[in-house]
């Protein structure tokens, strides 16, 4: 995992300036949420950090699931 992470690293450093910088860091941070919530609950949801303004759909509906308890 630390190899495949480290080359994700590389490629991103020398990505061109034409790269969509805002829609790779949506994707990313989705990614880590969801590596993140696979280790289970981290507590009462209290105080979710998820930005609103940047969240993609998929991370919107799982906000969404979450509050509904549907998840």
């Amino acid at each position: 995992m630390e190899e495949a992470l480290d080359r994700l690293e590389e490629r991103l450093a020398a990505a061109p300036e034409e790269t969509a910088h805002d829609q790779v860091a949506a994707r990313l941070r989705s990614l880590a949420r969801r590596w993140e919530e696979r280790r289970g609950p981290a507590g009462d949801g209290e105080g979710d950090d998820l930005d609103l303004e940047l969240a993609d759909d998929e991370e919107m509906f799982s906000l969404i699931d979450r509050e509904l308890g549907t998840r």
